[in-house]
């Protein structure tokens, strides 16, 4: 009979792999928005805050991240994040993925590491925590707020002609940082946005950014 703890070993691998696979057909066609797995599923990520099975994912303890708050290191949730993952805290100039809560990182996002032309893999991966990500855009009262969503445009490898992606939550400012980080691509910085409903959206650096309007 198999015991609680191998059973749960083997929902968090089953969970892993999901997700993984998740991140890999929203890296592959950038702005297309897919579910967390698990998310509010019944599953064993049922209830946790929607990052948490992507970081679980992507860190281990040969990685480094870093954990914010509206721009300011956040000691509790990066205890979390290690604990959960074995991953090891760095500096925002330093780490390897930087996770954001909300859309303002207040200037943070423009210190993450780029990589080098001979490397541009080792730029930061940037986790953005959002209100919420849609491929339309909703009547203005629907958002519930007076500043609307970041209107995406999209364009690049993965996306055929110019894809849109609605962003609320997301700072003007955090779009520029992050167009800003390209312009000496290959290097650059790649981007995982996720919501509050448990979606996610991925950015690749290869991706090339406009806004609407």
């Amino acid at each position: 009979m198999m015991q609680a703890g191998e059973a749960m070993i083997r929902e968090d691998v089953k969970t892993a792999q999901a997700t993984f696979r998740a991140l890999l057909k929203a890296m592959a066609e950038p702005g297309i928005i897919v579910d967390i797995p698990y998310h509010g599923g019944g599953g064993v990520d049922a209830g946790a805050t929607p990052y948490m099975p992507i970081l679980r994912t992507l860190l281990d303890h040969e990685v480094s991240f870093c954990a914010m708050t509206e721009g300011v290191l956040n000691p509790s949730l990066a205890g979390e994040v290690s604990r959960s993952t074995g991953a090891v805290t760095a500096g925002v100039e330093e780490a390897d993925f930087i996770l954001f809560i909300g859309g303002d990182s207040r200037g943070m996002a423009s210190k993450a590491k780029r990589g080098s032309p001979e490397y541009p893999e080792e730029g930061a991966t940037l986790i953005y925590l959002v209100d919420e990500l849609r491929a339309d855009r909703a009547p203005e009262n629907r958002w519930g707020r007076a500043e609307g969503p970041q209107a995406l445009r999209l364009s690049g490898p993965g996306v055929k002609g110019e894809r849109s992606l609605y962003v609320l939550g997301l700072k003007k400012e955090e779009v520029e940082a992050i167009s800003q980080a390209r312009r000496s691509f290959p290097m650059g910085t790649e981007v995982i946005l996720c919501d509050r409903n448990g979606r996610l959206s991925c950015l690749p650096r290869s991706t090339r950014l406009g806004t609407e309007g």
